[in-house]
This record gives C-alpha cells, sequence and structure tokens, in this order.
C-alpha cells in the first residue's frame, strides 16, 4: 500500500526492492550506513486494485510473491486512537530509515484528506520522498500511509514538525471496490478488524493461541455503564484449535472463564462475545487471557493476554466540538475548560497552514452536569479571518449537545474575527444553576428572579479586584462591567435593557471565578 499522491500510472513497469536496509546501521549519527550487496530481491509490475485521495492510498496487488527473508506486515483497522507509533520509509529510495513517537496519535484532517497526525517524532523524522511508508501503531500493526507534513531535519537535529498519516480504518470503506480496501484485504468478507502479521519463513509452534485484540469496548461511556466485551482470539500456530479457556475480569479482579469451542485453523482468527458486565464512574480495566488450546499446554504463552482500559461518566451529557480553520492553522489553539478554569477537559492547536482545503476539527466529549468555559486563541490577532490577503475564507467553531443537536457554543463574531482571545460559557444536564466552587465570600444575587435591577453580594474580606461578565444561555458574553478594586459588599448590574431569560453570571475575584444563573422576567 502507498500513497495516492504519488501516481498510480504504468504500475506494471515499477519495480518492488524488498531488505533494502543497511547492513551496518547506525542512530543518530551522521555517519553513513552501508548498502547491502546484490544480488537485490525485487520484483517487477503489479496491477492496481483500489485507490482514493480521501486518505491518499493506493493498493497495489504485486506480479509475483517476493522471495527470500520476507514478513507480511498485519493491520488495524479500528477506530480507535493508537498510544504511539512507529514509521518505516526509504526516503526517495534511500536505505530503511525509522522514526518513533511515544504519544497518542490526532485524529485530523490534512489535505482534504483525513489523517492520523503525529504531533513530532521523539526518535528520527520522515524526509522528502517517504510518502506511501507505512505507520504501525503499539501492537506492530499498519494502521495508515505517510501523505505529508512539515518533519524534518538537518544533520541530527529534529525540528519537532507533525507528520499527517492516511487513516486504514477510513480507507478501509468507499463507493466502489476501486475505491475502498476491505474487497482486497478481507475477500471472503470475514468483517476481521485486526490481522496479525505473518512470517512464512519463521519456526512456527504447534499449538499457540492468543488473544489479538479486545472489541466492544470503547474509550468513553456517557451515561452509560453496562459493557458488552468482545474478544478476538488468533490461532499463531500450525494445528487446528478446538477448545480452550478464556479467562476475562474488570479492574484486577478474580477471574471469570469461558470455555470456548470450535474450529479455529491455523492463521486464522475468530471473535468471542462474553456476558456483559456493569461498572460504576471513573477509569476502568477490562482483561483477558487464554489458556489449555486442546486441553494442553500453549506452547507460547507470550501473546495469550490483551486488554483494554476505558471511562464511565454516569448522567453525563454527550457534546461534540467542531473548528473549522482558515488557512492559518499555526495561529490557532484552543482549550474546554470547567467554568473556574482551574481543569483543561480538552485542547488543541496549534495546527498546519493550508491554502488549499478546509481543515476542521472534531472532538467528542461526555460532561457531568455543570458549567463549562471554550475558549479560542489566535496568535496574530485577527481570530478565524482569513478572508484578507491570501487566504480568502474564514474559519468557524461551536459545541452541540450530541444527543439532540442542540447547540451550545455558536460562534458569533463576524467572519470568526474574534482577535486574540475568546470565551464561551456554557452548561449542560440542566445544572446552569450550579455554583462552580463554593465561595468563602458568601457570594449571593437578589432579588432573583429579577425584573431589571440585580444586586451582587460578595461578602469581601478585604480589599479585592472585582471583575463582573454576563452570558447568554448560548455562552456569548453579552456584557462586562467595568475591573474595580473594592470593599464594597454589595454591587448593581441594570437588566433592565435584556430580553427576559436565563443568563449566567459570572464574578472574577483576583483569580478565582464563580458562576451563578440569573433568571430576567
Amino acid at each position: 500500500m502507498g500513497a495516492n499522491h504519488c501516481g498510480t500510472n504504468n504500475v506494471g513497469s515499477w519495480v518492488f526492492r524488498f531488505n533494502w536496509e543497511s547492513t551496518t546501521p547506525v542512530c543518530a549519527s551522521p555517519a553513513n550506513s552501508q548498502a547491502p550487496v546484490g544480488p537485490r530481491n525485487e520484483v517487477n509490475g503489479a496491477v492496481l486494485r483500489a485507490n482514493s485521495a480521501g486518505t491518499d492510498f493506493s493498493l497495489l496487488e504485486l506480479n509475483a510473491r517476493p522471495t527470500g527473508n520476507i514478513y507480511y506486515a498485519g493491520w488495524d483497522r479500528r477506530s480507535i486512537t493508537p498510544t504511539g507509533g512507529v514509521g518505516i520509509h526509504h526516503p526517495s529510495g534511500d536505505l530503511k530509515k525509522m522514526c518513533l513517537d511515544n504519544d497518542p496519535l490526532t485524529p485530523s484532517s490534512f489535505g482534504g484528506a483525513s489523517t492520523w497526525e503525529v504531533g513530532e517524532w521523539e526518535i528520527g523524522v520522515t524526509e522528502g520522498g517517504s510518502s506511501g511508508s507505512p505507520l504501525f501503531n503499539q501492537n506492530k500493526l499498519i494502521i495508515g500511509q505517510l501523505y505529508g507534513g512539515f518533519a524534518a531535519c538537518a544533520g541530527t537535529v529534529d525540528n519537532n514538525r507533525e507528520d499527517h498519516y492516511g487513516r486504514l480504518d477510513i480507507s478501509w470503506n468507499g463507493s466502489s471496490a476501486s475505491t475502498r480496501l476491505r474487497d482486497w484485504l478481507d475477500p471472503t468478507g470475514s468483517n476481521t478488524l485486526v490481522l496479525q502479521g505473518y512470517d512464512p519463513s519463521g519456526p512456527g509452534v504447534s499449538l499457540d493461541v492468543g488473544v489479538s485484540s479486545v472489541l466492544g469496548i470503547e474509550e468513553d461511556y456517557c451515561s452509560q455503564n453496562t459493557i458488552t466485551p468482545e474478544v478476538e482470539i488468533f490461532n499463531y500456530g500450525n494445528v487446528t484449535v478446538t477448545s480452550l479457556e478464556l479467562l476475562y475480569n474488570v479492574d484486577g479482579g478474580p477471574f471469570t472463564t469461558y470455555n470456548w469451542t470450535g474450529s479455529l485453523s491455523p492463521g486464522r482468527s475468530t471473535r468471542v462475545n462474553l456476558p456483559s458486565f456493569t461498572v460504576g464512574n471513573g477509569a476502568h480495566n477490562f482483561g483477558a487471557q487464554t489458556q489449555l488450546p486442546n486441553n494442553m499446554v500453549d506452547s507460547n504463552t507470550t501473546n495469550d493476554a490483551g486488554g483494554a482500559s476505558f471511562f464511565v461518566t454516569l448522567q453525563g451529557t454527550p457534546i461534540s466540538y467542531f473548528l473549522e480553520l482558515d488557512c492559518y492553522g499555526d495561529e490557532t489553539t484552543w482549550e474546554l475548560t470547567d467554568s473556574a478554569e482551574t481543569t483543561v477537559l480538552a485542547q488543541g492547536g496549534p495546527y498546519p497552514r493550508n491554502f488549499n482545503t478546509i481543515d476542521t476539527i472534531f472532538q467528542n466529549l461526555c460532561l457531568p452536569g455543570g458549567c463549562y468555559r471554550l475558549a479560542l486563541f489566535d496568535n496574530f490577532g485577527d481570530g478565524l479571518d482569513g478572508t484578507n490577503g491570501f487566504c480568502g475564507r474564514a474559519g468557524s467553531y461551536g459545541i452541540t449537545n450530541a444527543s439532540n443537536g442542540g447547540p451550545l457554543v455558536t460562534m458569533t463574531a463576524s467572519n470568526g474575527n474574534f482577535g486574540r482571545r475568546v470565551e464561551h460559557f456554557f452548561c449542560v444536564s440542566g445544572s446552569i444553576n450550579v455554583q462552580q466552587r463554593p465561595s468563602p465570600h458568601g457570594l449571593t444575587l437578589f432579588p432573583n428572579p429579577t425584573t431589571g435591577l440585580l444586586q451582587v453580594d460578595l461578602d469581601l474580606a478585604r480589599f479585592e479586584a472585582v471583575q463582573l461578565r454576563l452570558y447568554d444561555v448560548t455562552g456569548q458574553q453579552v456584557w462586562q462591567g467595568t475591573p474595580i478594586e473594592t470593599t464594597s459588599t454589595t454591587l448593581t448590574v441594570d437588566l433592565s435593557d435584556y430580553p427576559t431569560g436565563v443568563y449566567v453570571l459570572q464574578a472574577q475575584i483576583g483569580n478565582t471565578l464563580y458562576t451563578q444563573k440569573v433568571v430576567r422576567y
């Protein structure tokens, strides 16, 4: 599999080289690697089976099987964010190079294609001519191919920039066999999600079964705590397995045994549906492992176990955040916090510049009942306004309630020009009246509801800086008082000119924020 932008014409005359790696590899050194001596392991010609610009992939089938020391890499088509990545590439036909990222990858968009973003490489970088090279996840399985990015180096010094890889999980489906992977990588329609790699010259073992992946468990559950796991087991050995014990547990508790029977041929996998279980709020772990295949001792126990981590938020509200960038993504950052700005729940940016297509960032979260703050920042000072100059377009952003589609935050600045900073406060699960932090000042509002004049009792114990702001229910700031330093216990806010409805008053006292609901009738 390669990159669509590298071209797909005349693939019947292409030459494919294998084992093109140094006999004396070096790492983080300016020393030259030594190329292997001939004869070269090559295959002439291929057939184009599928390609698409949507994830920038092309799939070629070789005219002949390669010989020699060959390993067929496995793949993972699940839409699960990898915890790290490894790139193996031959920049401009050079000897094999490798780069390593130990951080979680980010679902993103680059040049109009759906990609996995590598924020920066910890070891090594890609170079020009590396396009189409595979990205492996933490389980040594292919999850995409290199589209482009800004990672580069000067000698052995990394520039700490990002790369983008077209996503295999999205490439799996398409409008026809010529635009998707599934018809070619799963021709029998088995609906396999994970396929392990295969070494045809490996020694093999007679009896070797293990957990290849845990399915049916999402990373986050919103207002749901019933989990139905599904475990995929794989026959790594060379004899058919007809029975085994599958052990599983939750949060390190006692194991439950599931007795599986069937017929699992060498090199094949099957999925086992396990009974549902319930858990409480917070972080959890699910573990599974195989034992006693064919009622005998497994020849290789290193691949027996697998697991999955997940988080449950009960009485939560699912929200969807989107950020449509202008051309200057490198100017934009954002963060979602609690209303007191003490905990960052999500954040992003800066992003690459893109003058050709629109990059849109999506983030799904589950929020407990309460009030929250979305803040966007632009270091140039024109927000998401790219209507002037070379860009010619403006960006946008917003938050909706994913369960009913209701808007929680809507961009209001013309052409997205919010300057250097914009803030929106919003509340979910009917908890708009929840004060986000106990106030040592005894913050109270009266009369509330009010027909106009609102008294704000701060009960200040000493001379302090005070800033009042008023927001409507969409999170748009509709009024901001003049910052003052006072020992006054009561301030007055006049709501007479505002429409009837629900508002949120924010009081910033020093570096601390307090939030209260206000009803104007």
